[in-house]
């Protein structure tokens, strides 16, 4: 069970949790759970899983080196619930320390979240107020924190969050999936309409049959519609069936847990919801159309509204190439600002760095003077070991996704005493530098036989412009020491966030993790030859990990994601578009093989009707990629601005999508143009 607490989200809740929050207890019940500080609730699943049964009340269950009691089992949350813990636990197992008391109670720590359960009657935004006061008058001033209530429903999509433990999406993604498939769904209408219209020119005979010998306008509709129904109907019928087929493969792709029932009241109202506006958007049209045909004018080519088809069926290709267009630029842009983000210049090949965390509970029954004294040996093992290049010890968890900031603590000649920035804070010894290589613009790094560099610090680019140094920097007092270098800015957290200011120490105390650099293919090995080190200064201690490699891709998961669904989405749009402008191009060639035919016999070559043929179409092309193009531009803008650091929209890329698109199209086109250019003249002359 070593690992359990590794790979399991788990929770410390007070006795007050399950008044705030429903579960149902399987087995157990809360009062055995509170009952004892070394108790533990698992979901079903987890129970499953480990013991394989979900009778285990009173079962015993080792983390790390104690032993826990579980005391109840319950129903597992649904899989849309930002709640997805598979362990809960006491907070007195937290808590079990005065220090640890002593850090809870204190205003300013920001470890633990807070639920409030409001009175139907009680005014959210008063409440909301209040608290904030509380805290105001609870907290040192030069901190300037706030608090403020959040609705539990807007949790989910709070951007704010994106270090809780709670599951959170990303609105924007989601507004983007929605709009792809409503554009899919778009193109996939306006391809059938183009189709239905297509083939209009060859039922208008078969309405016009009926219409002689008694059926009015009003049954042709019903016919028609009635086609298009069962149509759509048989449609929705493949689609549930793909959908559950495809459903683990997209599970496994999310990395999340859908679940698919269309008797699901919600469901079936987006699936009804859907099936309707197919219907609306693929059906009264053509039923109009064709049903509207006067025998006495077929062959004046004229359809509803006395607009000429021909015309019509030009608009539709023009939207559905539209559409294409729009998917081509989104997909370059995505994949560009993709490509932006791995190609992040650290001076460090993330592959071959990993961090080790270390044991809080094991460096809080140390005095932290002795820290340094404990840390040091485990450091001079690993760096003795022929694996490994460089080791430094710091204070943070993770150098790629860092989100804690700080406020207050810091001076500086000059400075406003009513200033109080965030900044991030960065500790480290000496060796820190050999695993990152920084970039100077002026100054030095930490000598760690320089004592006074003990108290002196480095700062970052922007921490320089943001605190209001002015010329010379070097040298000017920051705190109780000197400002001794300023680094080029560099990401410590996600691109979607603003680069803050950074102020590096290298001081001891608060040294939480190992960083590990090892050589060129020695990676595995020298992981595991941390792990034995490891075991043997922190028996009873889980061995947690990460490669810098790992945690970039996990950071940057969602972004990948997006850029599949583009793709996907991409080609889906183009194969439609495509499959719409040969239907148009067999229609084209159907009505003028007689007028192939004649140029032929007077002496037209097969290129001559090639063009003859394509030049139409490839003008409705053009005009497509005219309107799409700043669609595009503004679609994608907007997405970018998702990221605080983001490619530029090159007037390339829209040149490289038109000519894209203008190859495809030609492709499609020429297939069937060739065919009718070779056709026997005679045979097209003969045939009525």
């Amino acid at each position: 069970m070593e690992s359990f607490l590794l790979k399991e989200w788990g929770i410390y809740i007070d006795k007050n949790w399950f008044n705030v929050f429903h579960y149902e207890f399987i087995e157990g019940n809360p009062q055995l759970f509170f009952s004892h500080p070394n108790s533990l609730i698992l979901t079903e699943s987890k129970a499953k899983k480990l013991f394989g049964k979900t009778d285990i009340v009173g079962s015993n269950l080792q983390i790390d080196s104690t032993q826990y009691i579980v005391q109840a089992v319950i129903k597992d949350n649904p899989v849309n619930s930002s709640f997805q813990f598979d362990l809960l636990l006491p907070i007195e197992v937290k808590l079990n320390t005065k220090t640890e008391l002593d850090e809870a109670n204190y205003w300013g720590n920001l470890s633990f979240k807070t639920f409030v359960k409001l009175r139907p009657e009680t005014d959210a935004a008063k409440t909301s107020n209040k608290i904030n006061a509380l805290f105001k008058s609870n907290t040192y001033h030069q901190y300037k924190l706030t608090a403020s209530l959040l609705p539990l429903k807007s949790m989910h999509f709070e951007n704010d969050f994106p270090w809780s433990a709670f599951t959170h999406g990303n609105i924007r993604t989601v507004k983007i999936i929605s709009m792809l498939a409503v554009l899919l769904l778009l193109a996939a209408s306006i391809n059938y309409v183009n189709l239905s219209v297509a083939r209009a020119g060859l039922r208008s005979k078969e309405m016009s049959v009926r219409k002689i010998v008694g059926a009015n306008r009003k049954q042709l509709f019903l016919q028609l519609m009635s086609e298009s129904i069962l149509t759509s109907i048989l449609a929705l019928v493949i689609t549930i069936i793909l959908v559950k087929f495809c459903l683990p493969f997209f599970n496994a792709f999310t990395g999340m847990k859908f679940t698919f029932n269309p008797l699901e009241p919600h469901l079936a109202m987006v699936l009804f919801g859907t099936l309707l506006t197919v219907i609306v958007l693929t059906g009264i049209y053509p039923a109009l159309l064709l049903s509207s045909f006067n025998p006495l004018s077929l062959f004046r080519g004229t359809g509803i509204f006395q607009v000429k088809d021909s015309i019509l069926r030009k608009v539709l290709v023009v939207g559905q190439f539209t559409l294409a267009v729009i998917m081509i630029i989104g997909a370059i842009v995505v994949y560009k600002q993709f490509v932006f983000i791995q190609q992040q210049k650290t001076g460090y090949n993330r592959s071959q760095v990993f961090t080790i965390q270390i044991p809080s509970k094991k460096l809080s029954q140390i005095d932290r003077e002795n820290w340094a004294g404990f840390l040091h040996p485990i450091k001079h093992e690993l760096l003795a070991q022929s694996q490994i290049k460089h080791v430094t010890q710091m204070n943070m968890e993770s150098i790629v996704n860092y989100t804690y900031a700080t406020a207050g603590g810091i001076d500086w000649d000059g400075k406003d005493p009513d200033y109080n920035p965030s900044y991030v804070d960065f500790s480290a010894d000496a060796d820190f530098n050999k695993i990152m290589n920084f970039k100077f613009v002026e100054g030095h790094w930490f000598d760690e036989k320089n004592v006074s560099d003990q108290k002196n610090i480095i700062l970052n680019e922007t921490a320089v412009k943001q605190f209001g140094f002015k010329e010379p920097v070097i040298g000017k007092r920051f705190k109780n020491g000197r400002i001794i270098g300023v680094v080029k800015d560099f990401y410590y957290k996600s691109m979607h966030e603003k680069i803050g200011p950074v102020v590096i120490r290298m001081e001891e105390p608060f040294i939480s993790s190992f960083m590990i650099e090892t050589y060129p293919g020695k990676a595995t090995s020298a992981l595991q030859t941390a792990h034995k080190i490891w075991k043997k200064y922190f028996p009873d201690a889980s061995f947690i990990y990460t490669f810098l490699d790992e945690e970039f891709d996990k950071l940057y998961r969602d972004d990948k994601r997006t850029l599949s669904f583009t793709m996907v989405f991409c080609g889906i749009s183009i194969l439609l578009s495509c499959i719409g402008l040969l239907g148009m191009a067999v229609l084209a060639s159907q009505q003028r093989r007689k007028e192939i035919g004649i140029r032929k016999v007077l002496g037209a070559t097969v290129p001559g009707i090639v063009t003859l043929l394509s030049k139409d179409f490839l003008k409705l092309v053009i005009i497509a990629i005219v309107i799409a193009s700043p669609i595009a531009w503004w679609a994608m803008s907007k997405w970018l601005q998702d990221f605080a650091y983001r490619v530029n929209i090159s007037w390339w890329i829209f040149v490289v999508a038109g000519a894209l698109t203008m190859i495809i199209a030609l492709a499609t086109v020429s297939f069937q143009a060739i065919k009718a250019a070779i056709a026997n003249p005679v045979k097209s002359l003969r045939t009525e």
